[in-house]
């Protein structure tokens, strides 16, 4: 009976911890507060825990947190790990992208659009259907700017 209790006890300790890893890297992708995101994520990298599945997501994550605070350089670092775990990533590709163009780098961002579009050619959340970048020059515009179903500058 004892052996049984301690057997159930060890189960449900798996379970509330499992529950709890799963609750901090939802907490991790929370973007209405990058500095939390940036602590869960961090801390359930830094764990272990997270099943090698998981953890292109939770570097995609961080990186977010650290793109939406303008921390470019970081970003960067956690999508090009993201990348490195999941090659076939299409959103992998986008989100750097998007870094590479906010760093004026367009040659290497068109060349991350392009593989994006690639994998993904019909997903929106990487590989746009009808995604175009285009060179312009026009005041007020950013110099790279999105031309996806009539959206952009």
């Amino acid at each position: 009976m004892r052996r049984f209790a301690a057997l159930l006890l060890l189960v449900f300790a798996s379970t509330l911890a499992q529950a709890q890893s799963a609750e901090d890297v939802r907490l991790c992708g929370d973007s209405s507060n990058p500095d939390q995101s940036l602590i869960r994520c961090t801390a359930e990298i830094e764990s272990g825990q997270v099943p090698a599945t998981d953890l292109p997501g939770v570097y995609y994550n961080r990186g977010n947190a650290y793109f939406n605070k303008g921390d470019y350089d970081h970003a960067m670092q956690d999508y090009n790990e993201a990348i490195r775990l999941n090659p076939q990533s299409a959103y992998g590709y986008l989100v750097r992208g998007e870094v590479l163009n906010r760093k004026r780098d367009y040659t290497r961002a068109i060349q991350d659009f392009d593989q994006s579009i690639r994998l993904a050619p019909r997903n929106p959340l990487g590989g746009w259907p009808g995604l175009r970048l285009q060179n312009k020059q026009t005041s007020g515009c950013p110099t790279l700017t999105f031309r996806w179903l009539g959206w952009g500058c």
